[in-house]
């Protein structure tokens, strides 16, 4: 009788553990793990055998790398404006799919130090396709007088949420006065003026007609 048996940190393993029942000397067997890792990690495998009336055990270490993706979406921001009301920043721009597959529920937020407003709290820009882009707003208020992190976050196709962040920098943020502009009474001034004085034009020649 034999086992294989497979266990990992931050990784879901099935079947945990495989039996057989011998192998031939000389022989092989095949066996199959189906091993989902949240992380990177160290798979410990462990072979349990008998040989006559004796059990040895075989003990190995498999290093568990996550690659990279070439293919992923790759959100990148750009075009960003800021514009500082009272308190309270807005930010604007565009994000662009630069990668090679969907960027599913692409979401933009700010973070830490930032503290998120109305009314843009979140932006959800939605799908967006390879070459594809979307405008966004977000609205935050902040003591930082220098810079504060865009959070952008989207899900790929196995719907694992993967987030990165983008830096701005608050100096460039332009003041608008919301201030209401009381409209000037100097037009319709004018207009008064010019009825008055078409009314007594025209009084002046019915007058002159009369005579």
């Amino acid at each position: 009788m034999l086992s294989v048996e497979v266990a990992g940190t931050g990784a879901t393993v099935n079947p945990s553990k495989i039996f057989i029942d011998s192998i031939n000397a000389g022989g092989d067997v095949l066996v199959n793990f189906s091993v989902t890792p949240q992380q990177q990690t160290d798979l410990n495998l462990k072979v349990t055998y008998e040989n006559g009336d004796n059990t040895h055990t075989m003990s190995e270490t498999l290093p568990l790398i996550f690659g990279e993706n070439k293919k992923q979406a790759d959100p990148q921001v750009n075009n960003i404006k800021i514009t500082k009301v009272g308190t309270v920043y807005h930010v604007t721009g565009d994000v662009t799919n630069a990668g090679l597959e969907n960027a599913n529920a692409v979401t933009i937020t700010s973070g830490s130090p930032a503290t998120a407003q109305d009314p843009y709290k979140n932006y959800v820009v939605g799908v967006l396709k390879p070459d594809d882009f979307g405008s966004f707003e977000v609205s935050f208020s902040t003591e930082s007088t220098t810079s504060i992190p865009l959070q952008i976050s989207y899900k790929d196709t196995d719907g694992n949420v993967i987030t990165s962040q983008l830096n701005i920098n608050l100096a460039t943020a332009t003041s608008s006065d919301q201030s209401t502009v009381q409209p000037s009474i100097l037009p319709i001034v004018g207009v008064i003026i010019v009825i008055a004085l078409a009314g007594g034009g025209y009084l002046y020649m019915r007058k002159r007609k009369a005579m």
